[in-house]
């Protein structure tokens, strides 16, 4: 029997989504690394999934900033 694969996403916990609080001595790249990395092992492979999830992963200065 053929797997049949859906474009439905996975929930992924709230617990294990990356924060970024844009302070200066945090670096962005690596943040964007980490979160690339959630998205891929949750199947977030679409740009349209990853721009839903990423304003969640935004706080404080970043946040406003945005």
């Amino acid at each position: 029997m053929e797997e049949v694969r859906t474009n439905a996403t996975k929930n992924i916990p709230s617990t294990l989504i990356p924060q970024f609080y844009g302070k200066s001595h945090k670096d962005p790249d690596a943040f964007l690394f980490e979160f690339e990395t959630l998205c891929r092992s949750y199947d977030y492979l679409k740009d349209a999934h990853k721009l839903k999830l990423f304003p969640s992963t935004l706080k404080g200065v970043a946040f406003a900033i945005g």
